[in-house]
């Protein structure tokens, strides 16, 4: 379900585009001397509205996949390492590696990563996976300390490619990958909210001011009872300053 302040910033620039509906069918009467409110650049300002609503379900829908991505990048990570901790008891290393080993593995079998519920474009867009170590920069640098373990282990040289220095290290560069995508693709996120913001809700000449200023004058310029102003009267619009 969309939230209220969701389909509210929806609303205000359909009804936006209600008010120029009305406006057109006024013809030369509809004269105002602001040149803010001249049906050309109400025009203008409601399409602006509209491209900053679909540029936010964009990057939205990018923030989402990236979040998915990175999932799909990390979900095996806990069956991985403990394949490598086996694979280094294989190399009969040594009892003190053997334990380091074990350790490190401990930090990816507290509890896997959960799935992200994915996102509307009103939802503050989570950062890692949980308050605690097992947050995808920790597990980035666990998975680093694995590796030079298992470099560290002179026979360490697993026929098994993804077991290999070479498949664990392109493991960790798809990791790093896919947790960079999403911190990008949390910040174009942002940075689309704040556009909307400014769009629809600057301070006087924010699309929902510019309306109600419309609004009002029309109300001066036909009167209270007059057609005009009553075909507009009616028409919300609302401030969403979030």
């Amino acid at each position: 379900m969309k939230s209220t302040s969701e389909t509210g910033h929806v609303t205000n620039v359909a009804n936006f585009a209600e008010i120029l509906s009305r406006i057109s069918t006024m013809g030369t009467a509809y004269a105002p001397s602001n040149p803010s409110y001249a049906l050309p650049t109400l025009q203008a300002q409601h399409m602006a509205a509209k491209n900053a609503l679909q540029n936010l379900i964009d990057r939205n829908t990018a923030f989402n996949n990236a979040v998915n991505e990175r999932m799909d990048h990390f979900s095996d990570l806990k069956f991985l390492a403990t394949r490598v901790v086996s694979a280094i008891k294989a190399c009969n290393p040594g009892h003190e590696i053997i334990k380091d080993a074990v350790a490190i593995n401990r930090k990816f079998t507290g509890r896997r990563a959960k799935a992200l519920p994915a996102v509307s474009p009103e939802t503050p867009a989570p950062k890692t996976i949980s308050v605690s170590q097992l947050s995808y920069d920790s597990l980035i640098q666990h998975f680093k300390t694995m590796i030079s373990l298992a470099m560290s282990v002179p026979n360490y040289a697993p026929n098994e490619t993804v077991l290999s220095i070479a498949g664990l290290n392109a493991k960790l560069a798809d990791m790093e990958t896919s947790n960079d995508g999403v911190s990008t693709a949390y910040t174009h996120l942002c940075d689309a909210r704040n556009v909307r913001l400014t769009i629809l809700y600057s301070h006087q000449t924010g699309l929902v001011d510019t309306g109600l200023g419309v609004k009002n004058y029309i109300h001066a310029a036909f009167g209270n009872s007059s057609g005009q102003y009553n075909s507009v009267r009616k028409i919300k619009l609302r401030n969403i300053r979030k």
